[in-house]
């Protein structure tokens, strides 16, 4: 039982640690979208980022106001590196 119970937790540890790496580089990918997401007071780049996706009006209602164009282009700019992604509005 031991041979069978100790290399069970091995090949679980050996999953554990590939998919650590995996979403590891998924972090390193998706972190400048993050930090554009996050650079104002949420949900000001999220709305509009959402918004340059074709998801949603760039509509503010006070007291929240429209992200200023450095970080407009800013989430331009990350965005356009995901090809995935479709772009609907430019700046």
């Amino acid at each position: 039982i031991k041979a069978v119970v100790c290399s069970s937790v091995g090949e679980i540890a050996e999953q554990v640690e590939l998919a650590c790496k995996e979403y590891a580089k998924l972090q390193c990918k998706f972190l400048p979208l993050i930090n554009a997401l996050f650079s104002e007071v949420n949900p000001i780049p999220v709305k509009s980022a959402a918004a340059m996706l074709g998801l949603c009006g760039e509509h503010f209602r006070p007291p929240l106001c429209p992200p200023s164009p450095s970080i407009r282009r800013q989430l331009y700019s990350v965005l356009s590196a995901f090809p995935e992604l479709e772009l609907s509005a430019k700046i």
